[in-house]
């Protein structure tokens, strides 16, 4: 951004200042820079109608492809579903020595 850019003036609650402020420092971005980004990102990110995001969850929900594929992606990550993880607890505290 240039220093010839037009210059605006804004008004902000001391809270919100001081949000935008430590989310600069994180980021290492100026002030100006990170509520530029931040702005420049709202006006970019589609948006997405309550009755759109319905539909499309409930496309999703109702697929038996989704539950297998990511039943399967779970289970080559390693993970153990909690029921497995119960019955192995169970097992090693009932266990005679």
């Amino acid at each position: 951004m240039a220093r010839e850019d037009p210059h605006f003036r804004l008004r902000l609650p001391a809270d919100l200042k001081a949000r935008v402020e430590e989310a600069a420092r994180a980021s290492g971005r100026s002030i100006n820079a990170e509520i530029v980004q931040r702005l420049e990102a709202s006006f970019g990110a589609p948006s997405v109608t309550p009755e759109a995001l319905t539909a499309a969850t409930h496309a999703i929900m109702t697929s038996p492809d989704f539950f297998k594929g990511l039943w399967d992606s779970l289970r080559q990550q390693g993970w153990i579903p909690p029921e497995a993880i119960l019955e192995k607890m169970v097992a090693k505290t009932t266990k005679k020595p």
